[in-house]
């Protein structure tokens, strides 16, 4: 499994509550996808810079782990192992929305 299949992953376990959630409270398709958004992307802003530093290389660049190990200056296992941790961090502040700063009034 890629990094991009563990992100999407995440983003398929979470997305339907999510979606529910937001159609409910907005009543229009535009809303509830901009809701969806801002919340997968606040969750992921309100991580610590390593952990936006390791996913964004391996989700939206497509990195291996080795090559995430060359860029980042670190072994190719604790490149894995930091990608573990931040997408763990990243479903806590999606399953426990106040981990986060986002709220549905100001999304």
């Amino acid at each position: 499994m890629t990094p991009q299949d563990r992100f999407e992953a995440i983003y398929d376990a979470y997305y339907p509550a999510i979606h529910q959630y937001a159609a409910r409270r907005t009543g229009s398709a535009d809303d509830t996808a901009d809701v969806i958004s801002e919340t997968f992307l606040t969750a992921f802003d309100a991580l610590p810079e390593r952990d936006r530093e390791v996913l964004a290389l391996a989700c939206w660049e497509g990195l291996t782990s080795e090559q995430i190990a060359k860029v980042v200056e670190c072994t190719a296992i604790a490149a894995r192992t930091r990608l573990h941790r931040a997408r763990k961090r990243l479903a806590a502040r999606l399953e426990r929305p106040e981990l986060s700063t986002i709220s549905v009034g100001e999304a």
